[in-house]
């Protein structure tokens, strides 16, 4: 014997599946031969990709981040596209939305004219407890 031969199980990698107690169960359990059925009766069923990756951002990413996301994507259909061409939601602390938006004589026109509306159709969007107030930042 080589000792290469004698080291490749020392170099085997361990996966969760070895650390898996539940198939050496039910092996004990059901014998060798109903185990694998029992096995396979316990996995998770086939699941969508998009599907599987909505349920991992769901436990790595905070709701109102993923909400963040959603009006990210839909910000021409929630404020219009004229608002649209000029601003984008930039992030959301203690409640407070900022909008980046071109140009500091826009972000005037929004602050004191439209801040009211965009809070409404965000709050349509996104439901009243996503955000208490809007800013706008100028980008220069």
């Amino acid at each position: 014997m080589e000792t290469g031969d004698r080291l490749m199980p020392l170099i085997r990698r361990r996966t969760w599946r070895d650390r898996d107690p539940m198939p050496r169960l039910l092996r004990a359990w059901h014998g060798a031969e109903a185990a694998p059925g029992e096995i396979l009766a316990r996995l998770p069923g086939d699941v969508p990709v998009g599907e599987a990756v909505e349920q991992v951002l769901r436990r790595v990413i905070s709701p109102d981040e993923l909400r963040l996301r959603r009006l990210r994507e839909d910000w021409a259909a929630v404020v219009g596209a004229p608002i649209a061409r000029v601003s984008e939601p930039h992030h959301l602390h203690k409640g407070i939305l900022h909008v980046m938006v071109r140009g500091a004589t826009m972000r005037m026109e929004l602050a004191r004219f439209q801040a009211a509306a965009v809070l409404a159709k965000v709050h349509a969007h996104s439901g009243e407890d996503f955000c208490r107030e809007i800013r706008f930042v100028a980008e220069d």
